[in-house]
């Protein structure tokens, strides 16, 4: 697959491309045109994204892997618990603790999304993830994404998001 025709996160903006939903389950975003329809198609498949949920158990009839749509369904399911307790009574500490969270768990896209409303959130998500500040993808005062991407260093083919 060429460059040209997948996103690249840092470089295309991804989370513009995609919508996370409850169930794990990635869909592409019904805002795109048809080309950058056809590069988020292929960016999920070459990541296996769009495999369906599945479990593999070991001898003993334990788990022993987890796919990406049960993992992402856990980590909506995270956020959205944080969520509930930021609007209960948001402070520097639990913004932190949230943070930290979002740190252990991953999956960047979900906990912007899920904190969609709450620009300070944001920034501090656009802050703690490693590189993404520096992306260019995000404005870092205001939480709000950028589009095109900057493409920084000019990739061939970036910023087509």
């Amino acid at each position: 697959m060429l460059l040209q025709d997948i996103l690249l996160p840092d470089r295309d903006n991804t989370f513009l491309a995609f919508v996370y939903e409850a169930d794990g389950k990635i869909k592409i975003s019904d805002s795109f045109m048809a080309a950058q329809a056809v590069w988020a198609q292929n960016t999920l498949g070459l990541l296996g994204l769009d495999k369906e949920w599945s479990e593999t158990l070991d001898q003993n009839g334990q788990q022993v892997a987890i796919d990406r749509e049960s993992q992402r369904m856990e980590a909506m399911a995270t956020a959205d618990h944080a969520l509930q307790e930021f609007m209960k009574q948001a402070n520097n500490i639990l913004e932190e603790i949230i943070v930290n969270l979002a740190l252990a768990t991953g999956f960047f896209s979900i906990w912007m999304s899920v904190f969609d409303l709450y620009p300070t959130m944001k920034i501090r998500f656009i802050q703690a993830f490693k590189a993404t500040e520096l992306s260019g993808c995000f404005n870092t005062t205001t939480g709000q994404v950028l589009t095109p991407a900057a493409n920084p260093d000019a990739l061939p083919f970036g910023g087509k998001v």
